[in-house]
């Protein structure tokens, strides 16, 4: 879900991108959200103890990213979302969770062509405590240890 956000001087052409990226991002909040229900419905039929969920968000919502615009927007949406359904999920499984992990740049399976620029990846790296850019199963193994027993404290 990332799309370049192109410089237009046209005041109708402006609008059309935004309405573009607003749906973009919107459409994956819908998914989301309807998925979140979707668990609680389920766990209010079937009861729980420690029940969990995980939501993968972006440091682009917390610091932006030229050219991103949709997808910062989506993920600081996901910030509302967990900090309402960690809320909700406890009237459902007093012992419930909710979680929200917020890594930066992770070499996925989406086009980016920023991942090509080796000498740009080590100046982002730098940055990073890790000196590195994540990968996808790195986040994926934090998402599952966050929904484990061994995390019912975090």
């Amino acid at each position: 879900m990332s799309s370049h956000v192109a410089l237009v001087e046209d005041d109708a052409d402006l609008a059309q991108l935004v309405k573009r990226h607003l749906e973009r991002g919107g459409d994956f909040l819908v998914t989301i959200h309807a998925t979140a229900r979707a668990f609680l419905a389920s766990l209010k039929q079937t009861g729980g103890d420690g029940s969990a969920l995980a939501f993968i968000g972006s440091t682009a919502a917390v610091f932006g990213e030229r050219g991103y615009a949709d997808y910062a927007t989506a993920k600081a949406g996901l910030v509302g979302l967990m900090m309402t359904l960690k809320n909700e999920i406890v009237a459902l499984d007093p012992r419930g969770r909710v979680n929200l992990l917020v890594p930066g740049w992770t070499a996925t399976h989406v086009d980016r062509p920023e991942l090509g620029n080796l000498d740009l990846l080590r100046r982002v790296a730098q940055t990073m405590p890790l000196r590195q850019i994540a990968r996808a199963d790195d986040i994926a193994k934090a998402a599952v240890w966050l929904c484990s027993p061994a995390a019912r404290h975090v």
